[in-house]
């Protein structure tokens, strides 16, 4: 139900994501205005009449507005029109918003990116991790902790769909991740252990849950009305919101939007709920360097490991973000993830300061990313 490294590996046979922190002056970025109907139609075209259910986009040019764009249904039945402005869950974006946070509380100085593991959580938590004392909080950022992954496999995403309400504690995760093995830390591999273990860390360090952080510190500040992460039991949306879907053998489409938000924890999941227009804002605002007092907390956030490349792409990680050259150079940056009935990418081009966001109420990441995303940011780097 989460972004996994094989999930990954399909989305992004072809650019993907744009990142980037922005620069120069805005007149220096101008161009000419956005055709809304030449977007629309890329986003029309991302949903065939055969394809369902729909897709959702929302654009930001430099300090510009936020355009949005949807086409498709937000509800098979009885049917109904997806709209711009709809809520979903945004899955492993939510990674995005916990790194963010854990960098916050290390500028105050209630977290070092030095600590490991053991001093970060107690004994009753970690103790049965193997690398506890050699493991930082900026290896558990950038997934080189070396720990196995939880949360993703077939039989997971089965017990899921056939229990959706269960609540899902983190220790069930770290119980799980216990049972893959353990390596030393230094090289990279995804795993939402990681973030489960960073949404611990903050309720730690902060007095209070990461949930109330995220609102608090991202949320309120940003005036992200949209987004809410509704508490563990809490299976409902607030309206609009798209249905989220996904494809049962034997079944066909089953409406899969109540699932517990414990699914997964901090490492995404069904915790975050949000639209387009709220993701834009936010990274607008985070690659902008708003989020943080110093400008080197963002310049250390896009320090990268190496990870395996993906195709014809030289693939890293940050803290909390995917980095990606192309074989012309041009580079992007961002994150994506995939839940259940729903997918969602965030990009961004520094060159433009251009904000793309796309989701769709399917799980199909691979098709939000190259049928949706990069059509419209294509077309948006063009000259105009």
């Amino acid at each position: 139900m989460l972004i996994s490294r094989a999930m990954l590996g399909a989305a992004l046979l072809l650019p993907t994501l744009f990142l980037g922190c922005g620069g120069g002056n805005d007149a220096d970025l101008a161009t000419p205005p956005l055709d809304r109907k030449a977007v629309q139609a890329l986003v029309d075209k991302a949903v065939p009449a055969e394809a369902l259910p729909g897709a959702l986009v929302a654009v930001r040019e430099a300090s510009g507005p936020t355009l949005g764009f949807a086409a498709g249904r937000g509800r098979i039945e009885p049917a109904a029109a997806l709209r711009a402005e709809a809520r979903f869950r945004a899955g492993s974006v939510l990674k995005l918003l916990i790194a963010t946070v854990v960098l916050q509380l290390v500028e105050e100085g209630r977290l070092s990116l030095a600590a490991p593991l053991g001093e970060l959580l107690p004994p009753d938590r970690v103790g049965r991790f193997n690398y506890r004392g050699q493991i930082t909080l900026e290896q558990l950022l950038n997934h080189s902790s070396g720990l196995g992954d939880t949360a993703t496999g077939a039989a997971h995403d089965a017990d899921v769909l056939s229990h959706p309400g269960k609540l899902r504690s983190e220790q069930d995760y770290l119980d799980a991740a216990l049972l893959e093995p353990q390596q030393p830390p230094g090289a990279h591999a995804y795993a939402n252990t990681n973030y489960i273990l960073l949404g611990l860390i903050i309720d730690r360090a902060a007095g209070r849950s990461w949930r109330a952080e995220v609102r608090q510190r991202l949320f309120a500040r940003l005036g992200m009305r949209d987004s809410s992460l509704p508490e563990p039991a809490d299976l409902e949306m607030p309206a609009p919101f798209a249905h989220g879907y996904e494809s049962v053998e034997g079944v066909g489409l089953v409406d899969v939007s109540r699932i517990s938000p414990s699914m997964a924890g901090a490492a995404g999941g069904h915790a975050l709920v949000t639209s387009t227009a709220d993701l834009a804002r936010f990274a607008a605002a985070l690659f902008g360097g708003a989020l943080y007092r110093s400008p080197a907390t963002l310049e250390r956030m896009l320090r990268f490991v190496p990870a395996e490349p993906i195709g014809d792409m030289d693939y890293a990680y940050g803290l909390g973000v995917m980095r990606h050259q192309l074989p012309d150079g041009r580079v992007f940056l961002g994150h994506g993830g995939a839940s259940a009935g729903y997918s969602c990418a965030i990009l961004y081009d520094p060159s433009r300061r251009l904000v793309v966001v796309a989701a769709r109420n399917g799980s199909d990441l691979g098709s939000t990313y190259l049928d949706l995303a990069l059509p419209v940011a294509r077309y948006l780097q063009q000259e105009r």
